[in-house]
């Protein structure tokens, strides 16, 4: 299920692509009110969780919730009876008073955050070693080619800028759980000069810290940056992943040749530069994320 942006202010709805036909997305549920009465009487958000299937691989997205609506459905009164004369009876208006302000307990909503966080305990030191691309419960905010500035209507960046702020703010507001770690790890392509590269992943990965802390008061202890550089190790996986010609030179470039401005030019060179335009075109612009964003929070003491 995709969606994107069109122009400033003009959502593009969202749809699926079925034999290269885009196709409405549209769907319903009805909720019993005897059951789900606390959903009717205060605001509610409807989220919806996505993912991105391509032949060989499954992409979990951010989900996307809505702002948070109230049903319109309103309590009604309970009447009492008042019999005839006749029949009078005494009736207890403590009781009567009692009924008719009483309503079922509302049961607060609690945001979820686990798609983009996890706890203190599940905090691991950095791998070098790591395919980023593979943790389903992280944020990626992209850069356009040799750029470190944040654009938010760049491949979908504004869903994901607005989830971390989203989910911080609630972090800060919560009494009982605070922010442990945001670790942010910038990353380029493997196009161009390595150290060139480096200076990209770095300031990539401060920009993004920079974003957070605008729109939060979170102090740099609250930050893990992290200089992954060139993404190698996400073209090796997306290599081992896919069939195409030329792969296995590819690895054996990668594998064997430590030099990172060397391999890129014996990779531009194999089969007359279609390998590397293949990887180019299929991988490539996914590889400049800030950032890689993870969050860890904690209970507070």
């Amino acid at each position: 299920v995709l969606s994107g942006a069109k122009k400033r202010g003009e959502v593009e709805p969202t749809y699926i692509i079925y034999k290269d036909k885009r196709q409405g997305v549209s769907d319903s549920a009805a909720l019993l009110l005897n059951e789900y009465k606390w959903a009717a009487l205060k605001p509610v958000s409807i989220c919806v969780e996505r993912v991105k299937m391509g032949c060989c691989r499954v992409d979990t997205l951010t989900a996307i919730c809505s702002l948070p609506e109230k049903s319109g459905y309103e309590e009604p009164p309970i009447i009492v009876a008042i019999p005839d004369k006749q029949d009078t009876v005494p009736v207890d208006i403590a009781k009567v008073d009692s009924a008719v302000i009483h309503t079922d307990p509302v049961i607060p909503t609690i945001p979820d955050i686990s798609p983009i966080a996890s706890t203190a305990e599940d905090y691991k030191p950095y791998d070098p070693k790591h395919v980023v691309s593979t943790d389903t419960s992280a944020l990626y905010v992209y850069f356009k080619t040799d750029k470190i500035n944040i654009e938010r209507g760049y491949m979908g960046n504004a869903q994901r800028l607005d989830s971390i702020e989203h989910l911080v703010a609630h972090l800060t507001a919560d009494s009982t759980r605070e922010v442990q770690t945001i670790r942010i790890i910038g990353l380029a392509s493997i196009e161009g000069n390595d150290s060139h590269n480096q200076w990209l992943g770095l300031e990539r990965a401060n920009a993004m810290k920079r974003y957070i802390q605008q729109h939060s008061a979170l102090s740099d202890s609250c930050f893990e940056i992290i200089n992954g550089g060139e993404a190698w190790n996400e073209v090796v996986y997306f290599v081992e992943n896919h069939k195409f010609n030329g792969a296995e030179e590819v690895l054996r470039i990668i594998n064997n040749v430590e030099d990172h401005d060397k391999r890129e030019v014996l990779l531009r060179k194999l089969n007359g530069g279609a390998t590397f335009k293949y990887l180019h075109d299929a991988i490539f612009r996914e590889l400049r994320y800030s950032a890689y964003l993870k969050v860890y929070f904690r209970a507070k003491k």
